[in-house]
């Protein structure tokens, strides 16, 4: 991983985060896991803002995951290793953009590969991603089933989300990891705007999230969130508000230590969208190939 972020074509290259924080992997390698003293990161607000990330040592949460590594451990469950707790910090801060880029890319719409090429520059990133999924999948055997939310703005859902096809078949499919919350007022705070829209979407027994608020950079509370959502919604007055069953691979392997390598089998369950399997499956070659 650490040379995923420090070590690639694109580790020193400035990108630019959907909430308008500019970053490099390098920085946020450094901030996420090993961040110096009375140094100041990049962050969305200004300095002093009680929302600012707050910047501290993997090793400072070593105490937290063990405590879940116990309750794993009770219900007879895989524990975390420190690895994953790395790729999950990673993914609560900036670093997300260039993670769901990869992810995207191999959806086939060509502005996401194109953004993907611009600033990822071809590194996949496939330890982390492995290591977030595995994180994910592991801390969702503690999650109790609800709804969680997701509010977003400038963006509306094609037809293909309402009107079914030939087959009695409406949804879609996201490729990326999706960051949600359990408090529908902060989902509609972030709903604020042109377009705005909120995701609804119930938990259940195979496709639960994990909550992740407990390693996360930032103080607000967050879920990572099962991926590939498959909405079919009503509307409200004022937003758009889609119900979704999520379809999230509960029975990937998961990640261990070998060889002082990170590794990780099979990462994604089967996908309603053949086209999007084979991409999965095709991308999952090519990532376990680069670790």
């Amino acid at each position: 991983m650490e040379q995923e972020h420090t070590a690639c074509d694109d580790s020193m290259r400035a990108f630019t985060t959907t909430n308008g924080v500019t970053t490099t992997s390098a920085t946020e390698w450094e901030a996420a896991l090993a961040p110096q003293t009375g140094h100041a990161y990049p962050d969305r607000f200004p300095p002093g803002d009680a929302r600012c990330r707050t910047p501290q040592p993997l090793e400072a949460l070593l105490p937290a995951m063990e405590e879940r590594n116990a309750q794993l451990a009770a219900i007879g469950q895989s524990l975390m290793v420190a690895d994953e707790l790395a790729a999950a910090r990673l993914y609560s801060g900036p670093m997300y953009q260039k993670y769901n880029l990869v992810l995207r890319s191999f959806s086939g719409v060509a502005f996401l590969r194109e953004q993907f090429e611009r600033d990822c520059k071809g590194n996949l990133y496939a330890t982390t991603i492995h290591g977030i999924n595995s994180c994910v999948i592991k801390l969702s055997k503690l999650q109790i089933a609800c709804y969680v939310y997701r509010g977003s703005i400038k963006a509306v859902l094609p037809p293909q989300f309402w009107e079914s096809d030939e087959y009695g078949l409406s949804g879609g499919v996201e490729f990326g990891f999706t960051s949600t919350t359990v408090h529908r007022a902060q989902a509609m705070h972030y709903a604020q705007g042109q377009a705005s829209l909120i995701f609804e979407s119930r938990m259940g027994l195979t496709d639960r999230g994990a909550d992740l608020s407990w390693l996360s950079q930032c103080d607000a509370p967050a879920k990572s969130a099962p991926r590939r959502p498959h909405p079919n919604g009503h509307p409200s007055p004022s937003m758009l508000l889609p119900s979704q069953a999520a379809d999230v691979p509960s029975r990937a392997h998961t990640g261990t230590r070998m060889r002082g390598r990170y590794y990780l089998g099979r990462c994604w369950g089967s996908s309603r969208s053949p086209r999007a399997s084979r991409a999965a499956r095709s991308w999952c070659r090519r990532a376990c190939r680069s670790t």
